[in-house]
């Protein structure tokens, strides 16, 4: 099995365009707010309580459970730009986690400061390993950037105490955890240091999630008879009530991707977050061992996602009730979670497919997913926040149950702040997602401005990208060495024109898998353009999506456009999109942070004084629609927004 190498983050740099201002956001007003909060809600005080510290009691105390994910977008911010007072900041925490850490590993602080007799005995609901896996990822990080050998100490102490404490072999927990996370994590693990025992302990998680048959009961049975016997309940720890009142919904642990073993997963189902992690390990074991078993279950997972669970932002987990994916087509714009945090495992498992089968259609869903629901996630001032990103909101129905987890403005924060630091460390190593390599070829699949440093047999090569890509389809290319290869460009699945040059001269390629190739021996100055045709378009959903019957999207490129309440009044149900009408395009460098918007002449429904239903048909009246990026919404006043608008012929 033949798998394309990754860029190595220390050797990228954004150098330009829209990434590059995010960057800058990420580390002057993302990374400082974040630690901050971090701070005032406690739970960095819970690592100080459980290293001994004397700190304040508080009433509510937030869990350190996200601190993992902050400490990774920190190291990131600093390889991005040198902040002596971030580095101290990452340096102290790092500190207090091995003072925190027990001696055989054991590294969790706030069972170890309030539920240390608890360890590993509630792992259906606790998020003990899912916490654990992403301090690992976090002290990984961390090493990179202080270098002193402390944090890789910490994260091998944790790594080295879940090998001792869970397999297959007498007086082990033949278990896991009810939050896949840590597989990724034991595998990076094992990718750092090339010991075998962090991929076996991860090989065992991957595969014995979901098994059971004579002699061997399912994992998260035995584990509640067990305390239901020895404890009085079946599940442990602060989530006990919550697990007990949500059971009848958990459809077999098919939310927590325990209803069967890896290999025999064919259709995504359950927790979206809980089920892209687990993809995502699948891959990251079919990409070591070469198994095609797990290969051919990846490929099937991907295309249930293609086929009808993929919102067009590009986001996932249509229920609100158990942030799970629903059934096939069953995409309501109005209340699907559609959470941050699954659009980014979407996104990652999509690079994982892309190393596996280079194909542009990952590319494509993992740009669609990046430009729309993760950076929708978070507020252009970097301080604000969405957990679910729908396709449409109207306030005056957030009062209701099934609309409980829909907001119209992005929070300050969350009981379950999840979210931002996942934002936070993607935008910080979004450079090395760009390229992806083997012994001949560089095969570029995300555009943006980037300088970088590409491995291929003949050595390493210097390469240079600049492009204001997604705002405008112009992408240039620099070769920096020479050398002989095959540059291997993505031309999205929505660019039906594009034009391909080197050093100036129109080159034909074929497009292949979603990529054109020119192979020839580069010299040191060549320049490659790609030009791609990005105007407005609509889109339509599969006549099979319910709630999308005869409605109309406008995208430009791989950004999602919408309507505002703020630039086209109340009520945007009411307006209505004439098929031929044309999309006209403006830029706006004093609007959101400089922006295309979309102008097209609509018809709208007049509000008339009258009885609640009547006879005749209602007046309509000419109407301007003005379109925003769906990523720049909820950035002014708060009010409703719209993707979907129904279409109608033309008036006479």
């Amino acid at each position: 099995m033949k798998i394309l190498q990754e860029l190595l983050l220390q050797e990228t740099e954004i150098t330009g365009g829209m990434l590059q201002e995010y960057q800058r956001l990420l580390v002057e007003e993302m990374l400082p707010y974040q630690v901050a909060i971090m701070e005032q809600g406690g739970a960095l005080d819970t690592i100080r309580r459980a290293a001994g510290y004397r700190v304040p009691e508080r009433r509510e105390k937030e869990q350190p459970t996200d601190v993992g994910k902050l400490m990774e977008a920190m190291a990131y911010g600093l390889m991005l730009r040198e902040e002596p007072v971030l580095r101290q900041k990452l340096s102290d925490i790092v500190k207090l986690l091995e003072r925190v850490q027990y001696a055989d590993g054991y590294l969790h602080p706030a069972m170890q400061a309030e539920r240390p007799s608890e360890r590993f005995l509630s792992l259906l609901m606790s998020h003990e390993m899912y916490t654990l896996g992403h301090y690992i990822e976090g002290l990984l990080a961390c090493e990179g950037i202080l270098g002193d050998g402390r944090a890789l100490r910490v994260a091998k102490g944790i790594g080295d105490c879940l090998c001792e404490w869970f397999g297959k072999e007498p007086g082990k927990i033949c278990g896991y955890d009810g939050h896949p996370e840590i597989e990724l994590a034991l595998y990076r693990l094992y990718r750092c240091t090339g010991e075998e025992k962090y991929l076996s302990c991860m090989r065992f998680f991957v595969e014995e999630r979901g098994t059971c048959g004579p002699g061997h009961p399912h994992f998260f049975d035995w584990e509640q008879e067990r305390n239901v016997r020895e404890y009085g309940k079946p599940v442990l720890g602060e989530l006990s009530r919550w697990a007990d009142r949500h059971r009848p919904f958990w459809g077999h642990y098919e939310y927590f991707q325990a209803h069967r073993p890896a290999r025999q997963l064919r259709e995504p189902t359950g927790h979206a977050v809980r089920a892209t992690y687990f993809y995502c390990g699948m891959a990251d074991l079919a990409m070591e061992t070469g198994d095609k078993e797990l290969l051919e279950a990846c490929k099937s997972l991907w295309r249930g996602f293609e086929q009808g669970n993929v919102a067009l932002n590009g986001s996932i987990g249509q229920d609100g009730f158990w942030e799970g994916i629903g059934k096939a087509y069953d995409l309501p714009p109005d209340y699907s979670y559609n959470e941050t945090c699954a659009a980014i495992g979407l996104f990652l498992l999509g690079h994982r497919m892309m190393r596996l089968e280079p194909d542009g259609r990952y590319g494509d869903q993992m740009e669609l997913s990046f430009y729309n629901t993760v950076l929708a996630g978070t507020s252009l001032d970097g301080k604000h926040y969405f957990y679910c990103n729908p396709l449409e909101v109207w306030p005056d129905s957030l009062y209701r149950y099934d609309k409980m987890h829909i907001q119209s403005r992005r929070y300050e924060w969350d009981d379950c702040p999840c979210c931002p630091p996942n934002v936070a460390r993607l935008l910080g190593e979004i450079g090395g997602f760009a390229m992806l390599t083997d012994e001949k070829s560089v095969w570029v699949n995300l555009y943006m401005g980037l300088d970088c440093t590409v491995r291929l047999d003949g050595g390493p090569v210097r390469l240079k990208m600049e492009t204001e890509y997604p705002k405008k389809g112009d992408i240039r290319i620099w070769v920096e060495d020479k050398a002989r290869f095959a540059l291997r460009l993505r031309i999205p699945s929505w660019c039906e024109k594009w034009k391909l040059f080197v050093n100036g001269e129109p080159v034909s390629a074929e497009k292949e898998k979603g990529f054109v190739s020119i192979e020839r021996s580069w010299q040191p100055g060549d320049v490659v353009d790609l030009k791609l045709c990005m105007p407005f378009r609509r889109v339509y959903a599969d006549a099979r999506v319910y709630h999308l019957a005869h409605q109309v999207a406008v995208m430009r490129g791989p950004l999602l456009y919408c309507a505002e309440e703020t630039d086209n009044g109340k009520l945007l149900s009411r307006i209505l999109l004439p098929a031929s009408s044309n999309l006209e395009e403006s830029w706006n460098p004093d609007l959101l942070g400089g922006v295309f918007t979309a102008s097209v002449k609509a018809r709208r429904v007049a509000l008339q004084e009258g009885p609640l239903y009547r006879s005749e048909p209602p007046k309509r009246e000419d109407f301007s629609l003005r379109l925003i990026p769906y990523y720049a919404w909820a950035n002014r006043e708060d009010g409703e927004m719209r993707v979907f608008f129904p279409e109608i012929p033309l008036d006479p």
